[in-house]
């Protein structure tokens, strides 16, 4: 499939969600998943009973605002995602927010739900949901499921509810499923799954893709994404029960002699065995001048330049300490109301848990309280991550002169590193 298709079929499917999103639903009977005749059809649509023929209880119904509950499942992923308290949940196409403020009950206050949508809609709806439930531990960020604005290494289960088939890039979806995931984080997924190879009026028909239907892959195919994306205890059940709903989707079309609705369930290996068990978290404080070498050494094995560094200069820093170790740090630079974000560095075995983002997130505030308006930084590996940490990129020359005449942009850092600023607001 050529790029051209593949941007076809993302802006079809973002077209008939953006309309669902802004007609408080789309009609459908009974699942919008699928397109009846009737779909779209406006307030006839009943998304209780849709969601729960397809498995969720009354009580989950009536537990979540007004307008949450779309009727866009095709299962309840939340069944097998065994979620405790504490646990962050990203959820894959969140709409309107159902799952996601059915998933922040069972995290509870100290757990945390992001819900991902690539449709600016689906985004803006659900966050009104969520200020009207009060839900303070939920956030929807504007992104697309195959490159996840979330950092690497930060979330315990992730859920999704018959969106994954809408992907042309299924593989990248599950690859950066697993990036996201911590060790032993888990993926349970409802989804539409093909059994028998669909015949090309159904393949390619628009309708049926923005439907759920024609972009269904293989069980065999999946759970050779998963292997190859780094997955293991894979296991995918069809939920032949289903057929009962997903034949209304397109009651012109033998739509059941191909698909099935199914739950998908991976784990991502090598729980945390480092240095730092989850009772041993790294404590974050302001960096002393008694840091000095700490640091130095810890940016030395991480490949980042340190010599610049003097006692002075610390304390606009950040550093994580485990025991008397230190295993994480950050500045800033301080240029008026400019700022350069330097030696962001975690000790290799904690990488993956976070704390990259953690030591960002208080230099950012630190920033922000002695009037900082722009931070701006160098990298030659990260910059992946801090795009999906806010920044963007920026020519050199365009940095304010007191930026481009430190010695990182001097020569410490080399000529090939980019360059990439975040406005604070």
């Amino acid at each position: 499939m050529s790029a051209v298709q593949h941007d076809a079929i993302r802006q079809t499917v973002r077209q008939r969600y953006t309309h669902i999103a802004e007609n408080e639903g789309c009609g459908c009977a009974p699942s919008c998943c699928g397109c009846a005749p009737s779909c779209c059809g406006g307030p006839d649509n009943d998304s209780a009973a849709t969601s729960q023929s397809v498995g969720y209880a009354a009580a989950d119904t009536a537990a979540v605002p007004d307008g949450a509950n779309m009727g866009l499942g095709c299962g309840t992923p939340l069944a097998i995602a065994d979620l405790k308290p504490g646990e962050t949940v990203l959820d894959l196409g969140s709409g309107g927010g159902f799952d996601c403020f059915l998933a922040a009950r069972e995290v509870g206050a100290t757990g945390h739900v992001i819900g991902i949508d690539m449709t600016p809609a689906m985004i803006t709806k659900a966050r009104g949901n969520a200020e009207k439930g009060g839900y303070a531990n939920v956030e929807f960020r504007l992104g697309e499921i195959e490159h996840l604005p979330v950092a690497d290494g930060c979330v315990d289960v992730i859920i999704s509810n018959c969106v994954i088939n809408l992907s042309p890039h299924k593989a990248q979806v599950f690859a950066d499923a697993f990036r996201v995931l911590k060790p032993g984080g888990r993926l349970a997924v409802s989804d539409v799954v093909a059994f028998a190879d669909l015949p090309d009026d159904i393949r390619n028909d628009p309708t049926l893709l923005a439907g759920c239907m024609a972009g269904a892959s293989s069980i065999a195919d999946i759970e050779a994404m998963l292997g190859a994306g780094g997955f293991e205890q894979i296991r995918i059940r069809p939920k032949d029960e289903s057929k009962s709903f997903i034949r209304d989707w397109a009651p012109d079309k033998p739509i059941t002699d191909y698909v099935v609705s199914a739950t998908i369930e991976a784990v991502k290996p090598g729980a945390c065995t480092c240095c730092c068990s989850d009772t041993d978290t790294p404590t974050l404080r302001q960096a002393s001048a008694d840091d000095l070498e700490a640091i130095r050494s810890l940016l030395s094995r991480c490949q980042l330049p340190g010599e610049d560094l003097t006692e002075a200069s610390l304390r606009t820093f950040r550093v994580l300490v485990s025991g008397t170790r230190i295993v994480g740090v950050c500045g800033i630079e301080i240029f008026g109301s400019d700022g350069l974000l330097r030696s962001l560095a975690v000790d290799p075995a904690l990488r993956g848990r976070r704390f990259g983002e953690q030591l960002v997130t208080a230099c950012e505030s630190a920033a922000q309280n002695i009037g900082i308006e722009r931070l701006y930084l160098l990298t030659t590996t990260a910059r992946d991550y801090l795009l999906r940490l806010g920044y963007a990129d920026i020519a050199r020359e365009s940095a304010p002169e007191g930026v481009r005449t430190h010695p990182q942009f001097q020569g410490l850092c080399p000529a090939s590193a980019r360059c990439l600023a975040k406005w604070l607001q």
